[in-house]
């Protein structure tokens, strides 16, 4: 495995940790009277949050495997799903530029 890319993959993935989640988590800490209090509602965030995207992305990929395997004679699903995600992007990104 290379290290440094699964580094800088870390790395570009906290950006977007901090530009999402860390308005939320200042959020969280706003009303809490005490540093207690504070790190008892950032746990809590942060158990729900991990447990929630776990249990979506489990439930993705075995619903994605299950249809795999059944399409796995007529069509490359992973293929379909890659080509789909990148005109999804394409979209967005145009939407954005504002064409």
């Amino acid at each position: 495995m290379e290290w440094s890319l699964v580094f800088l993959g870390g790395l570009a993935g906290s950006s977007h940790c901090i530009g999402m989640c860390g308005g939320f988590a200042m959020l969280i800490g706003l009303g809490a009277k005490t540093v207690r209090q504070n790190l008892f509602a950032q746990l809590m965030y942060s158990l729900g949050r991990i447990f929630t995207y776990a249990v979506i992305g489990g439930a993705a990929g075995f619903l994605g495997s299950r249809l795999g395997d059944q399409l796995s004679g007529w069509v490359s699903l992973p293929a379909i799903l890659s080509v789909a995600a990148g005109l999804v992007l394409i979209v967005q990104g145009l939407a954005t530029a504002g064409v």
